[in-house]
């Protein structure tokens, strides 16, 4: 036929490439009828490494989790406690400054609470720009600052008593690493059952923003916000202020889970349940350790975690 290439076949590859004889002549096709083998699209390939590095970090996410718990429990078994509990003297939070401090500590979960409760005031991720991400650095770290000075402000010598402490940094730092792991296995129950209700509207402004905009300097100030920022604002305002002063007047089992629970409320109605696990964790090994450093070492750890995953899986 004139104008079309032929493509003629010997009688062994017919069969093999899924062409049919007739008789003892066999049917020739075009060349645009063959069977072209599926080639995965270039960013495939692309994106395998980071893939087979996103499935690594679960996986050792979750042996180291379940190899913590493991530990918990043999501890049990032997009649020890999960953590051992630091047993010193505490804040009585009957200083002007402290109450000062306590009374902006509320102030602040109120705003932000309110912020949840009315999402239309809230920023879109579209809006936030590198200016106001380093306003956030700005007033998040004042805020932390000015809080720590107002604690302090009676006698720096009582540091110890609201549990600012970091040395050794050792003991913080051992303890971080065992509460995260014994966080993750709930926390991952809790975002797969969250999971039907998260879309693209209800993520983290902070996830969004960074994975819309894979620039160095976005992903280092959304870095430094939520591993370094975030949690030393949060966990000095739940843990060593609010839950610290409940605990002077209720017993932990009441403080703990109250404190957790007004800790997931101001991270919306989606992600608030799923951090809800971690929120118990800090709360008890606050309790336990009497360490603002081992809290926010948590935190920072699970924030970081966080922004890895979305950094590898982004397409």
């Amino acid at each position: 036929m004139r104008g079309e290439t032929k493509c003629l076949l010997n009688k062994e590859a017919a069969p093999i490439l899924g062409y049919t004889p007739r008789g003892n002549i066999f049917e020739t096709l075009p060349c645009s009828a063959r069977f072209e083998p599926t080639v995965p699209p270039p960013s495939f390939h692309r994106n395998l490494p980071r893939h087979f590095l996103a499935a690594w970090l679960l996986m050792s996410l979750v042996y180291g989790g379940i190899s913590v718990w493991v530990k918990v429990w043999q501890r049990r078994q032997q009649g020890l406690s999960w953590l051992d509990r630091c047993d010193e003297p505490r804040a009585a939070w009957i200083g002007g400054s402290e109450r000062l401090a306590l009374l902006l500590a509320w102030l602040w979960f109120g705003l932000h609470l309110a912020s949840k409760i009315a999402p239309e005031v809230a920023s879109k991720p579209r809006g936030i720009t590198h200016a106001a991400l380093c306003s956030v650095v700005a007033l998040s770290g004042g805020t932390t600052l000015l809080l720590i000075a107002l604690l302090l402000a009676n006698d720096w010598r009582s540091v110890r008593l609201f549990g600012l402490k970091g040395r050794p940094l050792a003991s913080p730092l051992r303890d971080g690493w065992f509460g995260f792991q014994l966080a993750i296995l709930p926390m991952a129950v809790a975002m797969i059952a969250m999971a039907p209700f998260r879309t693209r509207d209800t993520q983290n402004p902070l996830l969004t923003l960074m994975t819309d905009n894979l620039d160095p300097i976005t992903i280092a100030l959304v870095v430094l916000i939520a591993v370094v920022i975030a949690p030393l604002s949060e966990e000095l305002i739940f843990r060593v202020i609010l839950q610290s002063w409940l605990r002077t007047v209720l017993p932990a089992r009441w403080v703990i889970p109250f404190v957790a629970v007004s800790f997931a409320a101001i991270h919306g109605p989606v992600d608030g349940p799923a951090l809800l696990p971690l929120s118990l964790v800090l709360g008890c090994v606050f309790e336990r350790r009497h360490n603002y450093a081992t809290v926010v070492v948590i935190h920072g750890l699970f924030n970081a975690t966080m922004l890895a995953l979305a950094l590898l899986t982004v397409e």
